[in-house]
């Protein structure tokens, strides 16, 4: 088993650095806890939502709202500059730059705005569409609206403002879901799509800039914002190169493979990423004012990395390797036999999705410790290496695509770590040791699963064979990580109850 690691621990710590720990430490974990609330809670009303706005609408006026999204999506990268990351992670930022990094960006929205009411017409042509005109005129407004937020946004991502950030997050999703829900009801059809998502950005904008006023002023000092932009250019470039790489596995299958086996792909990855979209991304709205507070302090950084990263396995690694075992009952059960091909990607992806989620704090160690130039050139390296493994894949179908995730990430993952040790000042088996009570866990939940798997008979209903597995998979998981990691666990819960406050030991 692998080695104790005790973050609770504060016997060397001063009664003042201890507050400190505590403080920081609560507001970490109540800031997840109030974005998991007000994001399940807003989704849940979504969701609901849409499935009654699914009945008036027909798929005609999805799909025109889908061709509108496409360009704005594409934009929507670069709408801000980057620059609502360089306010979070540069303390060093006066009122005056401030304001003129929200000059800057508002600027940048109303030119977005102007080119996109010019090009909606071609667009449209380029569809054979005139409506899809229409409604990339409408959504174009939200450019200028996610400009006004960004300042607003990122000072309170500093101030450590959580549980108001999750507040104005949730009324966004209600306040768009509901707009919709209403503009389908009274007959607007498509068009409920696109006045949905203004509104829903005027709203939360609204409600942003009374909750975090801060003045906004044209750039008149270019020579000083000039690193500023220069950061947030590096982000940009890096988002425009995470677009490219997570989207082109399905460009290259849709391209290469056929409508068919794209929408069988799109299933897996959509039912493999679940952990991660639900629980990591959860993590990856707290983290940036956590770790631009403790940048220059390497002792609590590197404690945040490994406890975090830890967490997140404990959470995330059962559920994949649960799917993983169980796909094929699953996507029975789900969507149906005629979807077996969404079986074989799902497991490989479920594979993927563990290594994603032990990297994921990686990138936002470089971003708040204002490394942006070294994030971007990773980003660079990915857009490269991803897409030749995903073009190799295609070789071997659906499955050689999604296998494409697993061979270049090695390759993709090695600079990376040797960079964060040197960041973290540590050694790379302390990432492993985070990783390895998780790991060790699932390797006796998969055995669990597999021995239930060879006693259930084959006719059997696939809800209970898929609720015999999860039980016997939960079992295992659990009497490993009781018996074994029982300290580990009390640890960390301390250190979420406000109790302790430690560094990897």
């Amino acid at each position: 088993m692998t080695p104790e690691v005790d973050y609770a621990s504060s016997t060397a710590l001063a009664d003042s650095e201890l507050d400190a720990h505590r403080k920081l430490d609560k507001s970490l974990f109540s800031g997840i806890a109030w974005t998991a609330a007000f994001r399940w809670f807003a989704q849940f009303i979504s969701w609901a939502i849409m499935l009654y706005v699914a009945r008036i609408l027909s798929p005609d006026d999805f799909g025109l709202s889908a061709m509108a999204m496409m360009p704005i999506g594409l934009a929507r990268l670069a709408n801000d500059l980057g620059l609502d990351a360089v306010i979070v992670q540069n303390r060093n930022l006066t009122d005056d730059q401030i304001s003129q990094l929200g000059g800057l960006a508002l600027l940048v929205g109303i030119a977005l705005t102007t080119i996109f009411l010019a090009l909606a017409k071609p667009v449209a042509a380029y569809f054979n569409e005139p409506a899809v005109a229409g409604l990339i005129a409408i959504l174009s407004l939200t450019f200028i609206a996610d400009a006004l937020q960004i300042v607003p946004r990122a000072l309170l991502q500093r101030d450590l403002a959580f549980q108001r950030l999750a507040w104005i997050n949730g009324s966004q999703m209600v306040a768009t879901a509901a707009a919709l829900g209403i503009f389908a009801t009274i007959g607007f059809s498509y068009w409920s799509l696109a006045l949905n998502a203004i509104t829903g950005s005027i709203v939360v904008t609204i409600i942003l800039l009374i909750m975090r006023p801060h003045r906004i002023s044209l750039p008149s000092q270019i020579k000083s914002l000039i690193p500023s932009m220069k950061s947030g250019s590096n982000l940009l470039i890096a988002r425009i190169c995470w677009y490219g790489y997570s989207n082109m596995d399905q460009m290259i299958i849709g391209k290469f493979l056929g409508k068919t086996l794209l929408g069988a792909y799109s299933f897996s990855m959509t039912f493999a990423r679940v952990p991660n979209d639900e629980i990591t991304s959860l993590v990856g709205k707290v983290v940036p004012g956590i770790f631009s507070t403790v940048q220059k302090e390497t002792d609590k950084l590197r404690r945040y990395f490994l406890m975090l990263t830890e967490a997140l396995s404990y959470m995330t690694f059962p559920l994949a390797v649960g799917l993983m075992l169980t796909a094929d009952d699953f996507i029975r059960l789900v969507l149906g036999s005629q979807w077996d091909a969404v079986i074989a990607p799902l497991r490989i992806l479920c594979v993927y999705t563990m290594i994603e989620t032990s990297q994921s704090l990686t990138s936002h160690v470089f971003l708040w410790t204002g490394r942006f130039k070294l994030n971007m050139y990773f980003s660079i390296l990915s857009l490269f290496l991803f897409p030749a493994g995903f073009y190799l894949g295609t070789f071997h179908g659906l499955e050689g695509v999604a296998f494409g995730w697993i061979l270049a990430y090695p390759f993709a993952l090695i600079p990376v770590f040797y960079f964060i040790c040197k960041i973290l000042h540590m050694p790379i088996t302390d990432w492993f040791k985070a990783l390895g009570p998780a790991v060790t866990s699932c390797a006796v939940m998969a055995a669990a699963v597999l021995a239930c798997r060879h006693f259930l008979a084959a006719d059997l209903p696939n809800w209970l064979r898929l609720t015999a597995q999860a039980l016997s998979g939960a079992a295992g998981y659990l009497l490993i990580m009781i018996s074994f990691y029982r300290r580990r666990i009390s640890t960390i819960v301390q250190v979420v109850r406000g109790k302790g406050s430690a560094s990897w030991i």
